[in-house]
Protein backbone atom coordinates (compact mmCIF):
# COMPACT_ATOMS: atom_id res chain seq x y z
CA UNK A 1 0.00 0.00 0.00
CA UNK A 2 2.96 2.19 1.05
CA UNK A 3 4.33 2.22 -2.69
CA UNK A 4 0.86 4.14 -3.86
CA UNK A 5 1.46 7.13 -1.41
CA UNK A 6 1.84 10.49 -2.27
CA UNK A 7 2.17 12.41 0.98
CA UNK A 8 4.51 12.31 3.58
CA UNK A 9 6.96 10.36 1.12
CA UNK A 10 9.91 11.21 3.40
CA UNK A 11 8.64 9.73 6.43
CA UNK A 12 8.39 6.29 4.17
CA UNK A 13 12.23 5.96 4.20
CA UNK A 14 12.76 6.55 8.09
CA UNK A 15 10.45 3.39 8.60
CA UNK A 16 11.48 1.01 11.04
CA UNK A 17 11.07 -1.53 8.45
CA UNK A 18 14.13 -0.81 6.80
CA UNK A 19 16.40 -1.54 9.50
CA UNK A 20 17.17 -4.91 11.14
CA UNK A 21 14.95 -6.31 13.85
CA UNK A 22 17.62 -7.67 15.85
CA UNK A 23 21.59 -7.22 15.50
CA UNK A 24 23.80 -10.52 15.96
CA UNK A 25 26.59 -9.78 18.77
CA UNK A 26 28.18 -13.25 19.38
CA UNK A 27 28.71 -15.85 16.98
CA UNK A 28 30.48 -19.19 17.26
CA UNK A 29 32.10 -18.80 14.11
CA UNK A 30 33.83 -15.45 15.52
CA UNK A 31 33.60 -12.11 15.05
CA UNK A 32 34.05 -11.98 11.31
CA UNK A 33 31.13 -14.40 11.15
CA UNK A 34 29.11 -11.75 13.00
CA UNK A 35 30.44 -9.35 10.63
CA UNK A 36 28.98 -11.10 7.93
CA UNK A 37 25.87 -11.50 8.83
CA UNK A 38 24.95 -8.51 9.69
CA UNK A 39 26.31 -7.05 7.10
CA UNK A 40 24.08 -9.76 4.27
CA UNK A 41 21.21 -8.62 6.69
CA UNK A 42 21.52 -4.56 6.04
CA UNK A 43 22.52 -5.41 2.13
CA UNK A 44 19.34 -6.95 2.29
CA UNK A 45 16.95 -4.33 3.74
CA UNK A 46 19.25 -1.82 1.64
CA UNK A 47 18.57 -3.50 -1.71
CA UNK A 48 14.53 -3.12 -0.35
CA UNK A 49 14.86 0.92 0.37
CA UNK A 50 17.16 2.05 -2.01
CA UNK A 51 16.14 0.04 -5.38
CA UNK A 52 12.41 -2.51 -4.64
CA UNK A 53 10.07 -0.25 -2.79
CA UNK A 54 11.34 3.15 -4.75
CA UNK A 55 10.99 1.50 -8.36
CA UNK A 56 7.80 -0.34 -7.42
CA UNK A 57 6.51 3.31 -6.04
CA UNK A 58 8.38 5.38 -9.18
CA UNK A 59 6.33 3.18 -11.35
CA UNK A 60 2.88 2.84 -9.87
CA UNK A 61 2.99 6.63 -8.72
CA UNK A 62 3.74 7.73 -12.52
CA UNK A 63 1.41 5.60 -14.39
CA UNK A 64 -1.21 6.86 -11.79
CA UNK A 65 -0.18 10.81 -12.05
CA UNK A 66 -0.03 10.52 -16.00
CA UNK A 67 -3.73 8.95 -16.13
CA UNK A 68 -5.18 12.28 -14.92
CA UNK A 69 -3.04 15.01 -13.91
CA UNK A 70 -5.97 16.85 -12.37
CA UNK A 71 -5.95 14.08 -9.70
CA UNK A 72 -3.99 15.02 -7.31
CA UNK A 73 -1.07 15.84 -10.19
CA UNK A 74 1.34 18.38 -8.07
CA UNK A 75 1.58 15.66 -5.11
CA UNK A 76 2.27 12.64 -7.23
CA UNK A 77 4.65 14.32 -9.02
CA UNK A 78 6.54 15.45 -6.46
CA UNK A 79 6.28 12.15 -4.42
CA UNK A 80 7.98 10.27 -7.50
CA UNK A 81 10.91 13.09 -7.58
CA UNK A 82 11.39 11.98 -3.79
CA UNK A 83 11.09 8.90 -4.62
CA UNK A 84 14.12 8.96 -7.49
CA UNK A 85 16.42 10.50 -4.73
CA UNK A 86 16.45 7.79 -2.96
CA UNK A 87 16.33 5.07 -5.86
CA UNK A 88 19.94 3.92 -6.50
CA UNK A 89 19.53 1.41 -9.13
CA UNK A 90 20.41 1.75 -12.64
CA UNK A 91 17.14 0.86 -14.55
CA UNK A 92 17.03 3.80 -17.54
CA UNK A 93 13.14 3.09 -17.61
CA UNK A 94 13.13 4.49 -13.41
CA UNK A 95 15.50 7.25 -13.92
CA UNK A 96 13.55 8.41 -17.24
CA UNK A 97 10.03 8.51 -14.76
CA UNK A 98 11.84 10.99 -12.11
CA UNK A 99 13.14 13.09 -14.79
CA UNK A 100 9.57 13.46 -16.55
CA UNK A 101 7.92 15.09 -12.86
CA UNK A 102 11.50 16.93 -11.75
CA UNK A 103 11.07 20.20 -13.17
CA UNK A 104 14.89 21.04 -12.12
CA UNK A 105 16.11 17.84 -14.48
CA UNK A 106 16.55 18.95 -17.99
CA UNK A 107 14.48 17.26 -21.17
CA UNK A 108 16.04 16.28 -23.73
CA UNK A 109 15.28 16.94 -27.34
CA UNK A 110 16.97 14.97 -29.84
CA UNK A 111 14.78 15.09 -32.86
CA UNK A 112 14.28 17.98 -34.65
CA UNK A 113 10.38 19.25 -35.68
CA UNK A 114 8.85 16.42 -33.42
CA UNK A 115 6.73 18.11 -30.57
CA UNK A 116 7.91 16.91 -26.85
CA UNK A 117 5.27 16.81 -24.31
CA UNK A 118 6.92 18.02 -20.91
CA UNK A 119 5.00 18.58 -17.48
CA UNK A 120 5.22 21.35 -15.44
CA UNK A 121 4.90 20.88 -11.98
CA UNK A 122 5.00 24.20 -9.41
CA UNK A 123 8.62 24.27 -7.23
CA UNK A 124 7.20 25.68 -4.34
CA UNK A 125 5.30 23.01 -1.86
CA UNK A 126 2.28 24.73 -0.97
CA UNK A 127 -0.18 27.09 -2.90
CA UNK A 128 0.49 30.24 -2.95
CA UNK A 129 -1.01 33.73 -4.95
CA UNK A 130 1.76 33.04 -7.51
CA UNK A 131 3.16 30.02 -8.01
CA UNK A 132 6.87 29.36 -9.51
CA UNK A 133 7.16 26.99 -12.43
CA UNK A 134 10.67 26.50 -14.41
CA UNK A 135 11.71 24.16 -17.65
CA UNK A 136 14.80 23.31 -18.96
CA UNK A 137 15.23 22.07 -22.12
CA UNK A 138 18.70 20.17 -23.52
CA UNK A 139 18.64 20.56 -27.12
CA UNK A 140 20.80 17.59 -28.35
CA UNK A 141 19.83 16.83 -32.65
CA UNK A 142 22.48 16.13 -34.28
CA UNK A 143 23.89 18.43 -36.66
CA UNK A 144 26.65 18.56 -39.35
CA UNK A 145 26.94 22.03 -38.84
CA UNK A 146 29.47 23.54 -36.74
CA UNK A 147 27.63 26.36 -35.26
CA UNK A 148 24.00 24.26 -35.04
CA UNK A 149 20.90 27.09 -35.21
CA UNK A 150 17.75 26.37 -34.44
CA UNK A 151 14.03 27.38 -34.45
CA UNK A 152 12.51 26.38 -30.63
CA UNK A 153 8.76 26.30 -30.50
CA UNK A 154 6.91 25.94 -27.13
CA UNK A 155 2.65 25.33 -27.56
CA UNK A 156 1.78 26.69 -24.07
CA UNK A 157 -1.54 26.27 -22.09
CA UNK A 158 -4.17 29.07 -23.14
CA UNK A 159 -3.94 30.19 -18.94
CA UNK A 160 -0.31 30.56 -18.79
CA UNK A 161 -0.36 32.81 -22.78
CA UNK A 162 -3.60 34.65 -22.92
CA UNK A 163 -2.81 37.51 -21.29
CA UNK A 164 0.91 37.44 -23.42
CA UNK A 165 -0.14 40.45 -25.77
CA UNK A 166 -0.13 42.94 -23.13
CA UNK A 167 2.51 41.51 -21.05
CA UNK A 168 5.63 39.35 -21.27
CA UNK A 169 4.85 35.88 -20.04
CA UNK A 170 7.82 34.37 -18.77
CA UNK A 171 9.79 35.90 -16.01
CA UNK A 172 13.21 34.76 -17.28
CA UNK A 173 15.17 32.58 -20.17
CA UNK A 174 18.66 32.26 -20.15
CA UNK A 175 20.74 29.68 -22.46
CA UNK A 176 23.38 27.91 -20.81
CA UNK A 177 23.20 30.61 -17.94
CA UNK A 178 23.20 33.56 -20.43
CA UNK A 179 20.00 35.78 -20.13
CA UNK A 180 18.70 36.06 -23.52
CA UNK A 181 16.51 38.89 -24.76
CA UNK A 182 13.81 40.18 -27.39
CA UNK A 183 16.49 42.42 -29.58
CA UNK A 184 18.38 42.98 -32.66
CA UNK A 185 17.60 39.59 -34.86
CA UNK A 186 16.74 37.28 -32.05
CA UNK A 187 13.31 37.29 -31.44
CA UNK A 188 11.04 35.43 -29.16
CA UNK A 189 7.41 35.63 -30.39
CA UNK A 190 4.73 36.35 -28.14
CA UNK A 191 1.87 33.33 -27.66
CA UNK A 192 -1.32 34.41 -28.64
CA UNK A 193 -4.45 33.36 -30.17
CA UNK A 194 -3.36 34.06 -33.74
CA UNK A 195 -0.24 31.52 -33.25
CA UNK A 196 -2.32 29.09 -31.03
CA UNK A 197 -0.66 30.42 -27.97
CA UNK A 198 2.91 29.05 -29.48
CA UNK A 199 6.05 31.09 -28.77
CA UNK A 200 9.02 30.62 -30.88
CA UNK A 201 12.40 31.90 -30.03
CA UNK A 202 14.97 32.08 -32.97
CA UNK A 203 17.78 32.12 -33.99
CA UNK A 204 18.93 30.03 -31.37
CA UNK A 205 22.57 29.01 -31.14
CA UNK A 206 23.66 26.15 -29.46
CA UNK A 207 26.91 24.33 -29.20
CA UNK A 208 27.94 21.37 -30.97
CA UNK A 209 28.96 19.29 -28.12
CA UNK A 210 28.13 19.51 -24.93
CA UNK A 211 25.14 20.17 -23.32
CA UNK A 212 22.51 22.94 -24.32
CA UNK A 213 20.52 23.93 -21.38
CA UNK A 214 17.47 26.03 -22.42
CA UNK A 215 15.91 27.00 -19.32
CA UNK A 216 12.35 29.10 -18.77
CA UNK A 217 11.33 30.55 -15.92
CA UNK A 218 7.51 32.24 -14.61
CA UNK A 219 4.51 32.54 -12.59
CA UNK A 220 1.27 31.33 -12.56
CA UNK A 221 -1.81 31.68 -9.96
CA UNK A 222 -2.76 28.25 -10.72
CA UNK A 223 -1.23 25.54 -8.32
CA UNK A 224 -1.63 22.63 -10.90
CA UNK A 225 0.49 20.30 -13.69
CA UNK A 226 0.58 22.24 -16.56
CA UNK A 227 1.76 20.56 -20.10
CA UNK A 228 3.86 21.91 -22.56
CA UNK A 229 4.89 21.04 -25.66
CA UNK A 230 8.32 21.52 -27.28
CA UNK A 231 9.59 21.61 -30.77
CA UNK A 232 13.19 22.06 -32.45
CA UNK A 233 13.44 22.43 -36.20
CA UNK A 234 15.98 24.48 -37.95
CA UNK A 235 15.28 27.63 -39.16
CA UNK A 236 12.72 28.89 -41.58
CA UNK A 237 13.64 31.34 -43.72
CA UNK A 238 10.56 33.41 -43.74
CA UNK A 239 9.53 36.25 -46.35
CA UNK A 240 9.34 40.09 -45.59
Amino acid sequence: ANKATYSNVEALYASEAFKPVYTLTFSAGGPNMVDRYNKKVQDYLDGLKFDQFPRMAIENLYRDFTRDIRDNGVAKAKAVAIHGKYYKGSDRKIQNLVAECDPLVAKWITKPTEYRKIYLVPTNNAQQASNEYVFRLNIQIPSDAQFPVYDVNIKLPREVASAAGSQQWYEKMTMNGNVLKNEGRFTITAPTSANDYECQITPLQVQKTGNNILEVRFKHNAFKVLEVNVMAQRPIIKKN
